[in-house]
């Protein structure tokens, strides 16, 4: 039986519930920069800390909570890097 809802998934639902709406919608990077507290711009994330808000918010779309952006809509998907050009 699960324990319930870690700090990162609870963290990353409600970043995506405050700004899943909006035009932009936000990225893996967008959702780790606030759970983590660093500055999306600055690349002070970690690889590590990329991998476990992937993996909160693949949980959080196995239970319907979230829902991914389709690919090519100018945004990521939860869960996705697009190659560097």
């Amino acid at each position: 039986m699960s324990a319930g809802m870690g700090w990162v998934q609870a963290a990353c639902l409600y970043f995506v519930r405050e700004h899943g709406a909006d035009d932009a919608p936000p990225t893996t990077l967008d959702i780790a920069a606030y759970v983590y507290r660093v500055k999306p711009t600055t690349g002070g994330h970690s690889d590590a800390w990329h991998v476990a808000v992937k993996r909160a918010l693949a949980n959080l779309r196995r239970q319907g909570l979230v829902v991914s952006r389709p690919a090519g809509s100018g945004r990521l998907s939860a869960g996705r890097r697009r190659a560097p050009a």
